[in-house]
């Protein structure tokens, strides 16, 4: 028994530009929320060091601490996504 295939339906180039221009908008809302929350952040760090609830090195030393442990883990996903079959 064959099962019939439905004829492609070329896509308009309208609904095309359309899909594109949403994605490029939701894309750069995007990047301006990163943008403030990346601010808001900064202006926190700058906030606790300045009163002294912890040094610029133990920042730096915890941020390079926890960049280690997500390349060590995201190896370890690697790793065993290309192991299994």
């Amino acid at each position: 028994m064959t099962i019939p295939q439905k004829p492609s339906v070329p896509i308009k180039p309208s609904v095309l530009t359309d899909a594109l221009v949403g994605l490029a908008s939701r894309l750069s809302e995007l990047k301006e929320d990163h943008y403030r929350q990346l601010v808001v952040l900064d202006s926190l760090v700058e906030l606790l060091i300045e009163k002294g609830v912890l040094s610029a090195e133990e920042l730096r030393l915890k941020a390079r601490t926890s960049e280690i442990a997500l390349e060590l883990e995201i190896g370890a996903r690697t790793a065993s996504s290309s192991a299994t079959p």
